[in-house]
């Protein structure tokens, strides 16, 4: 194997270490600081985002959180966009970008099945289908 092709191996494989370290890391801070945040003192059991907007899912509360200044000095913590009630607890949680200004999370709501929310307006999302 040439020097550069196992450089780039390597390189990638930091990479990869890292993006799972923050990922990893993220998820058990929101979880674990979620209170503080949202004023819920549910367990987040479902997590993902899209850009600066983290979406998380603890019991039948969908929280939006927008963390583009988080690391900022400054800034104590995410900022709380809002929060959604859906009918069931949210178990996993998809983002899904359809256009430019059109988003939707896609929920998995364990016995009651499966949900769509308009998240399109972080201050504002909407419960569209279940």
């Amino acid at each position: 194997m040439h020097s550069k092709t196992r450089l780039l191996l390597i390189l990638n494989l930091c990479y990869f270490y890292i993006l799972l370290w923050l990922s990893v890391n993220l998820e058990l801070a929101v979880a674990q600081n979620l209170s503080t945040v949202t004023g819920s003192s549910g367990l987040a059991k479902a997590i993902d985002n899209e850009g600066d907007l983290i979406y998380v899912g603890a019991g039948s509360q969908l929280f939006i959180l927008d963390a583009e200044d988080v690391l900022d000095e400054q800034a104590e913590r995410p900022i709380w966009q809002a929060a959604l009630t859906v009918p069931g607890s949210i178990d996993q949680i998809a983002i899904h970008k359809v256009t430019s200004n059109k988003i939707f999370a896609y929920l998995s709501l364990g016995a009651n099945g499966f949900g769509i929310a308009d998240v399109s307006q972080p201050n504002a999302p909407k419960y569209v289908s279940t």
